[in-house]
């Protein structure tokens, strides 16, 4: 039944092969009833033939007796007041044998036929030679020979008429139990057709039934579990048809609906970054800048220097770390502003790496590479940022080698950041640009989330292929701008 489960034919063509394989059949069933009305029409035709014939032949051999009767009469009589009488029946005797010549169907009957015509004509001819002479002489032995032999015709007369008779009707016997076989087979015919055409019908719609019935049901069930909030659900169905584009459109949509839920979900996180943002950059900021301005009295006496020089180092480390999450926390709440600017993303690279050797952070490890002109339009500082966080992950993930590579490529310029560190897994790839989420034990988990932000502002896509233990590599994405003239020159 591989046919029935549209790896042959969509849903539509299958079911117009049913609806055309039962009309074929209904048409065979017409055909049969149309030849057997044929095939009977000439049964029927044979067996007027005969039973035409079979008249023709009583008539003849009624004819000639009616002849032989005014025969009779006339010699009776002993004069000629019966002539006219016998002339109509002699007219009537050969009129019915000439009929009985017309319609004749076999040519062993048109001999017979001829040679009851000769004795007919021998019967008239002896009659009128022989008798009507001797009436009118009036020798009685001439009439009564004549008679003799005029009867002995009109006897072989009847009896080849009989003899043709008797075979006439057994040929018109035979002829009418061909047509009952015809009639018998022809409603067998089309009733088996009939019969069959209905059972074919019956077998194509339940199985065609019983196949869009199960598709019909994957359908309902993955339609209620995404209504239940499973937008994870995909269906998969086997073949091309129209059910299998249903559901690819459905996987599209539940598709569309999960990314449209998590990008409200983010939205809704953001939002909450924000107001959480705006009251600590007040709440904690001041404070901070406190803090700091005292520590910094505190270093200037070198008595305190001497005894807690260390721990005041790490106070205001940490008091810097504060400062720093509260500034990712307003960047990642607030929507990207900057004014855009053609400018080179692989100059902005190189700028970015000598601004983390002068941080103390050693760029020895790291490999740069320019293909093509990679010329983008936005903001130098942002894109700095993103490339800055880009190659401190990169560095803090136990890479001896960071290869970063920017190219134009297909109307985009690319920039892509590869380290050989610990990399990631598939759960931790999933979540890598949620906000506040980091697997590092200093780290505040918003340094991709603000990545992701700014290369979206910017028209761009960003991307992550890692594995565990075989490093990873972070793909960035931005629309090219052509190089005008003057910059060119």
């Amino acid at each position: 039944m591989k046919w029935f489960h549209g790896t042959v034919a969509s849903t539509s063509a299958r079911l117009t092969a049913a609806f055309m394989a039962v009309l074929a059949l209904f048409g065979v069933a017409l055909w049969v009833a149309l030849s057997t009305f044929e095939q009977l029409a000439t049964a029927e035709a044979e067996v007027a033939a005969f039973e035409d014939a079979k008249h023709a032949g009583h008539s003849v051999a009624a004819a000639i007796r009616e002849q032989y009767i005014h025969q009779a009469h006339t010699i009776i009589a002993g004069d000629r007041s019966h002539l006219d009488h016998y002339e109509q029946a002699a007219r009537n005797t050969r009129a019915a044998t000439r009929r009985l010549q017309d319609i004749a169907q076999r040519e062993d009957h048109l001999q017979r036929t001829l040679k009851i015509a000769r004795l007919v004509a021998a019967v008239d001819d002896a009659f009128k030679t022989r008798i009507v002479p001797g009436v009118d002489a009036g020798d009685r032995p001439a009439v009564q020979r004549g008679h003799e032999a005029v009867e002995r015709l009109v006897d072989q007369v009847v009896a080849l008429s009989e003899g043709l008779n008797r075979e006439l009707e057994r040929f018109s016997m035979e002829a009418r139990e061909r047509e009952r076989g015809m009639r018998e087979r022809a409603r067998l015919a089309f009733i088996g057709c009939f019969v069959l055409a209905i059972a074919v019908a019956g077998i194509l719609g339940f199985v065609m039934i019983r196949s869009i019935r199960g598709r019909l049901g994957r359908l309902r069930e993955g339609a209620f579990n995404v209504a239940t909030g499973d937008l994870t659900t995909r269906i998969e169905l086997e073949g091309r048809d129209e059910f299998t584009d249903l559901a690819e459109a459905f996987n599209q949509m539940a598709s569309e609906l999960r990314n449209h839920q998590d990008a409200a979900v983010k939205a809704q996180k953001l939002a909450t970054v924000g107001q959480v943002a705006a009251g600590v950059a007040h709440e904690i900021n001041n404070p901070l800048g406190v803090i700091l301005g005292y520590l910094k009295l505190l270093r200037k006496n070198p008595e305190l220097e001497k005894l807690a020089g260390a721990e005041l180092r790490i106070v205001e480390d940490e008091a810097h770390q504060c400062q720093r999450i509260v500034r990712e926390l307003l960047d990642l709440a607030r929507p990207p502003q900057f004014e855009r600017a053609p400018l080179d993303l692989f100059e902005l690279v190189q700028d970015s790496v000598e601004r983390l050797g002068e941080l103390g952070t050693v760029p020895g490890g790291i490999a740069l590479d320019c293909r093509g002109t990679p010329l983008v339009r936005g903001d130098a500082t942002q894109l700095r940022e993103v490339v800055a966080n880009l190659l401190t992950n990169a560095l803090e993930a136990g890479s001896e080698r960071v290869e970063v590579c920017v190219e134009a490529c297909n109307g985009s310029v690319c920039l892509e950041v590869a380290d050989t560190g610990s990399g990631m897994d598939g759960s931790v790839r999933e979540h890598a640009f949620d906000p506040f989420f980091t697997t590092k034990p200093r780290g505040t988990g918003l340094g991709l989330a603000i990545s992701q932000a700014i290369v979206h502002a910017h028209g761009g896509e960003i991307a992550i292929d890692s594995a565990v233990n075989e490093g990873t590599r972070i793909r960035v994405e931005l629309p090219a701008v052509a190089r005008s003239p003057e910059a060119r020159a």
